[in-house]
């Protein structure tokens, strides 16, 4: 079950007055004894008029993508255009906008930084309304050098005896400009035997008069 909580502007800005939002959600008494767990997931949203997108720290060669919407409350076509940014890092989705009254459309910003500096820019987004003929949005991104890690051997080759052991040493590096973060996952590979060693064989050991009277079942190669 989905239910939504409204919260007039006003109370969200007394609530996000310190940066943070505190919110608990808890079983009432009409759960079931079988959802005793607290399996409850929370979204905050917020649609309030933005002047700022900041796309915080990026690798160089990555691209990150933020989306902002215009919103047409007359009754009359918005013509946006034209749309652009001062910074080439910074590339709006579209250069121009048709808004039908009454909607909205959605223009998204892509950063893209090519060098490890801060990047701030502006967006501006023109059209025929006749009170407001510019919007402008500040833009904010910084770009990192990303960690390049090396490892040393390549690989391994070891061939052991049975409840033999062997410990090797792997040297991971980092030739980048930031940290790197890494997590290790062993996998083992084996050979898998000739099928024609495995295949079970029968051979007769002994006779008796008129009957079979023992049968060997064995597994691997044939006996000489």
């Amino acid at each position: 079950m989905t239910r939504s909580f409204p919260i007039d502007a006003f109370l969200f800005a007394l609530m996000a007055a310190d940066d943070a939002v505190e919110v608990t959600v808890q079983n009432d008494d009409n759960v079931d004894v079988f959802c005793q767990v607290n399996r409850h997931t929370l979204s905050l949203t917020y649609a309030g008029a933005r002047d700022l997108l900041d796309f915080g720290p990026l690798f160089i060669g990555l691209q990150k993508t933020m989306t902002i919407a215009i919103h047409n409350r007359g009754s009359e076509s918005l013509k946006v255009q034209p749309i652009g940014t001062d910074q080439p890092a910074f590339t709006p989705s579209a250069v121009s906008l048709d808004v039908p009254p009454r909607s909205t459309a959605a223009l998204s910003v892509t950063f893209a930084p090519t060098s490890d500096t801060s990047y701030t820019g502006t967006l501006s987004i023109a059209s025929n309304d006749p009170d407001t003929p510019v919007a402008t949005l500040a833009l904010r991104g910084s770009g990192l050098l990303s960690p390049v890690i090396g490892a040393s051997p390549s690989q391994f080759g070891l061939t052991l005896f049975k409840r033999q052991r062997s410990s090797q040493t792997l040297t991971l590096s980092n030739s980048g400009g930031n940290p790197l973060d890494f997590s290790l996952n062993l996998r083992t590979r084996t050979t898998a035997p000739d099928p024609a060693l495995c295949a079970p064989t029968a051979y007769v050991s002994e006779w008796s008069a008129g009957r079979l009277s023992a049968v060997n079942l064995t597994t691997g190669p044939r006996p000489p």
